[in-house]
């Protein structure tokens, strides 16, 4: 058992993380203790769907999906499509974008590999 595993817990042995990354813990050193993990590409369009989903369920709530749909339809009702097309719900700026790719997909990796709900 490497540090990384005592720290994280073991890559997964099924799943999405298993199916479509490799892993590699690196040697450890006092300040420094690495997991390497890579694409496989063995499934990714199965992981593209399962981080679109991801990605959807951590910007979007059950209860803001549902005050959503009543705004749409009252901003419908009234005509007001161009307000409704201003309100970004996703964030829009690169960086935003990629920031919050990375936190949404290491936040599953860590409740997948130590078992803590994030």
């Amino acid at each position: 058992m490497t540090l990384q595993d005592k720290m994280i817990g073991e890559h997964p042995s099924d799943g999405i993380f298993c199916n479509w990354t490799d892993c590699f813990d690196t040697t450890c050193t006092t300040t420094k203790r690495h997991r390497h993990i890579k694409e496989n590409n063995v499934s990714r369009e199965e992981a593209i769907q399962t981080t679109a989903d991801w990605l959807i369920t951590y910007h979007l709530s059950d209860a803001k999906k549902y005050m959503l749909e009543n705004k749409r339809k009252i901003l419908n009702k009234y005509d007001f499509q161009e307000y409704a097309n201003s309100l970004h719900i996703l964030p829009r700026t690169d960086k935003t974008k990629k920031g919050n790719f990375g936190e949404v997909i290491l936040s599953q990796y860590l409740s997948q590999t130590s078992g803590v709900e994030v």
